[in-house]
């Protein structure tokens, strides 16, 4: 995870993936039986539903998945989530990694204009389940850029 801050305030984040990642395993089952306990067993459902169709990561070994991006309110439009990006870039490429990749929300137009700004391609959109839906997800596009990559001989 890269976090963006000023002046010990923290303004937004990126987390990465690695390696291919499948969305049930302990973490969220875990928080699948804390959203039960809080929330109730068909909340707790609903809301994981809308979790595993962010959590399946469809990459190989030298492409970074980026999972979460996020700008606190009040800070957006100051190229933070730009700059982010490019660190995440950084990051991506100093592990070997040659491609980055990540799903947006097809209504996120302002996140869509980023990421195409920054060299992403829409390889694939997909519409969403009736459960996503359920739980406002509309549709995903899956888009892909090339970053190269820094000589890393353990890969």
């Amino acid at each position: 995870m890269l976090v963006a801050v000023r002046q010990s305030e923290i303004l937004g984040v990126v987390d990465l993936y690695f390696k291919t990642s499948f969305g049930i395993n302990r973490s969220f089952l875990s928080i699948f039986i804390a959203l039960w306990r809080r929330s109730g067993l068909l909340k707790a459902i609903r809301q994981a539903l809308g979790l595993l169709n962010f959590r399946i990561n469809p990459v190989d070994k030298r492409t970074a998945y980026v999972s979460t991006i996020g700008v606190k309110p009040g800070f957006q439009n100051q190229k933070i989530g730009e700059q982010l990006m490019r660190a995440a870039e950084d990051m991506a490429r100093t592990v070997g990694c040659q491609h980055l990749s990540l799903y947006v929300i097809t209504r996120n137009k302002r996140a869509i204009h980023l990421y195409s700004k920054l060299g992403f391609e829409t390889l694939y959109a997909m519409r969403s389940s009736i459960f996503a839906i359920f739980n406002g997800f509309y549709g995903f596009l899956y888009m892909k850029k090339e970053i190269g990559c820094e000589e890393n001989p353990s890969n």
